[in-house]
């Protein structure tokens, strides 16, 4: 299956990540983010479409991202689905923090270069990608609202929150 972003070019559309990525890793996190937050937003049709080779310009416009005029005459700018799906997979990268399963459990490689975020921030940091991706999501189904031969349907619960009480 066709996929909107590659792991060359995902970086491209977020925020800055090191060149040292795993291409494989980042291809894995694509297809699922697809799986799981894309596809279900803006439908199989559309998502295959755009995936497709020949685009019409509504197609780009929802693929990029841009301006918008809605049906009362108000202007929207928002940022396009592959902009979107780079900020899920940046989050679920950013969560899984380099974690792989061995026969051991979940390891995490440890460099005498760099340090580990604690759990903490890691989270923060997660919650902080993952608003941007939903907010990002969310402009560009109100952007399918207006086409006239498309029925969005709401999308909730895209992930599980958790309330640390206390330090």
């Amino acid at each position: 299956m066709e996929h909107l972003l590659t792991a060359d070019n995902w970086k491209e559309y977020t925020r800055v990540s090191s060149i040292h990525l795993d291409s494989a890793e980042v291809e894995v996190f694509i297809d699922e983010c697809e799986q799981l937050f894309i596809i279900p937003g803006i439908g199989a049709d559309i998502f295959l479409k755009l995936v497709g080779e020949e685009l019409d310009e509504r197609q780009k416009l929802l693929l990029e991202g841009g301006e918008y005029i809605d049906k009362g005459q108000k202007k929207h700018v928002f940022k396009g689905i592959r902009h979107t799906l780079a900020y899920f997979v940046y989050a679920k990268m950013a969560k899984n923090d380099g974690s792989m399963l061995s026969r051991a459990g979940f390891l995490q490689p440890q460099d005498e270069y760099a340090a580990r975020m604690d759990d903490k921030n890691r989270i923060n940091r997660y919650n902080d990608l993952m608003n941007v991706a939903e907010s990002y999501l969310s402009g560009a189904l109100e952007y399918l609202k207006t086409w006239d031969d498309v029925k969005v349907k709401p999308v909730r619960g895209s992930r599980v929150r958790i309330i640390d009480i206390g330090d």
